[in-house]
């Protein structure tokens, strides 16, 4: 379908889009944000359910900004890339036009909050809660066109409340105390996930997310690829500067298209069975970047570079710091590590974006 202005997408009612979604612009200066052949339309577009129910189990409607504004129709429009409704061999013709919003932000970080409750304009697309001291994410229910939260720099040690928001798409949770994904559970719409700076050892509390196509885990404790299997459509997977040993299991998520292992040390305990674990990695079909720099000794790396020119030539195995730079990629943390709040340092200047 492409991510050119002129792409037509539909919504489960036959409702078309017209031009790109929505795109979240970063929030804060150091956010590490997804590179673009990673953003894409929500899922509803594609004819696919939109989040179906909320907690109480009543049917939901997604908001307007789920899928843009609507727009004057200008003639039937002709589907750039052929585009066509499920079920039908011709091209469609859209019922209503919509243009895709621009993100609107709820600027709520740099402040003393302890919590996400608070009034704002409902028609906030996004709420920046960066670098408050946040203890628990609630009140959600009063953002009904939330697509995006920003959460990072707080003090949560739990993502419970964080489904109050039943249409969320973007989540940062960075530099927060957080052990796993507890809250998260199966969230329908979420699209990407940054959990930089935590404590996060394994998959623990994070269900079947159909449309979690990032996740980005940089400087935590992971080690735990078993839950692999459940993240069915990620595309990215980010755990670089952990305590990786083997990533056996991981071979199972196998819509992964670019992984990023660097800095971690796999050169400890069973190399050998270190070795092996990345190997299979060769056999995910959609694969198509690597990165293990600065994770084994030069003996090692070198054995999986050859492995992979043989049964996968295709796929690019990164093993320098210049190369994991220009691909975008994570290395070694380089900020300052969070403490609890009752002990947290002070702050210095807030960035405002």
């Amino acid at each position: 379908m492409g991510q050119d202005k002129h792409v037509f997408t539909q919504d489960p009612n036959g409702n078309v889009m017209l031009g790109e979604p929505i795109k979240p612009a970063a929030a804060y200066p150091s956010q590490t944000m997804p590179n673009e052949y990673y953003y894409q339309p929500p899922q509803a577009f594609y004819n696919a359910s939109a989040p179906p129910q909320a907690a109480g189990g009543n049917p939901l409607q997604p908001p307007p900004y789920y899928y843009g504004a609507e727009a004057a129709p200008a003639g039937p429009p002709q589907p750039a890339h052929g585009c066509v409704a499920v079920g039908q061999s011709e091209p469609f013709v859209p019922n209503t036009t919509y243009q895709p919003a621009v993100e609107q932000t709820a600027m709520l970080n740099c402040g003393e909050r302890k919590t996400t409750k608070v009034q704002v304009p409902s028609q906030a697309t996004h709420a920046n809660f960066h670098d408050n001291r946040i203890t628990r994410i609630e009140g959600l229910e009063a953002f009904p066109n939330l697509l995006r939260l920003t959460v990072s720099w707080n003090d949560l040690q739990s993502l419970e409340g964080i489904r109050e928001a039943p249409f969320l798409r973007w989540v940062d949770c960075s530099g927060n105390h957080l052990v796993d994904f507890t809250g998260i559970g199966s969230m329908q719409s979420l699209e990407w996930l940054n959990l930089t700076q935590s404590n996060i050892t394994s998959f623990h509390g994070l269900e079947t997310c159909p449309n979690l196509t990032w996740l980005c885990l940089h400087h935590n404790r992971f080690n735990d690829f078993s839950a692999a299997h459940k993240l069915s459509a990620l595309q990215f997977l980010d755990v670089s500067d952990n305590e990786v040993r083997g990533v056996f299991g991981l071979e199972r998520a196998t819509a992964l298209r670019e992984i990023n292992l660097s800095n971690n040390p796999m050169c400890e305990g069973d190399v050998k069975g270190n070795v092996a674990s990345v190997m299979k990695l060769s056999a995910l079909p959609n694969l198509f970047r690597l990165n293990i720099f600065d994770t084994f000794y030069d003996p090692e790396e070198e054995q999986i570079v050859a492995h992979f020119r043989k049964v996968a030539p295709h796929v690019e195995v990164i093993t320098t710091q210049e190369r994991a730079a220009q691909c975008g990629h994570n290395y070694k943390f380089t900020g300052q590590d969070v403490e609890l709040h009752g002990n947290k340092k002070k702050k210095t200047k807030c960035v405002i974006m």
